[in-house]
């Protein structure tokens, strides 16, 4: 098997898993931590961002990491199409990574800065709208990544 096939096969996988769980803080954690008191939503959120950085969601993150440089290297050798889907793929894929830094770990640096409490609740919701936003961006550009290098993996 080359590695136009299993580069960006592996890398497509990893981004699947990495935009699944993104969307699914999306689709219905974030709404859920929502429903509590600004109190026990800080707290949830500041669970969830003290455990994440040691979770197995590294694995994924980086191997979309790895393998979307190794994708863009993998894509000199490759003509016309398939080089461009492994490009766009691997930029993609770097995209939602560097959103992860420049978006999301900010406020979660901001929302570990929070005092749990109902003087923090303003905070709280602005930070949660952000967080979301920047989520959302990353989980359309991981799934973006994932389905173009998906592609060029099937068509090498």
């Amino acid at each position: 098997m080359s590695a136009a096939v299993w580069i960006p096969g592996a890398t497509a996988v990893a981004g699947s898993v990495f935009a699944g769980a993104m969307f699914a803080f999306s689709s219905f954690v974030v709404p859920g931590l929502r429903t509590l008191s600004a109190r026990d939503g800080i707290v949830a959120m500041q669970a969830f961002n003290a455990k994440a950085p040691q979770s197995l969601l590294a694995l994924p993150m980086g191997g979309v990491a790895i393998g979307s440089l190794a994708s863009i290297v993998t894509a000199l050798t490759e003509e016309g199409e398939e080089g461009a889907l492994l490009v766009s793929g691997g930029l993609l894929g770097l995209a939602s990574l560097v959103v992860t830094g420049v978006g999301n770990v900010p406020v979660n640096n901001k929302i570990d800065a929070l005092v749990p409490g109902a003087e923090a609740a303003g905070e709280w919701t602005a930070y949660m709208s952000r967080w979301t936003t920047w989520n959302d961006v990353r989980t359309v550009a991981s799934l973006g990544s994932a389905v173009l290098l998906a592609i060029a993996a099937a068509r090498a």
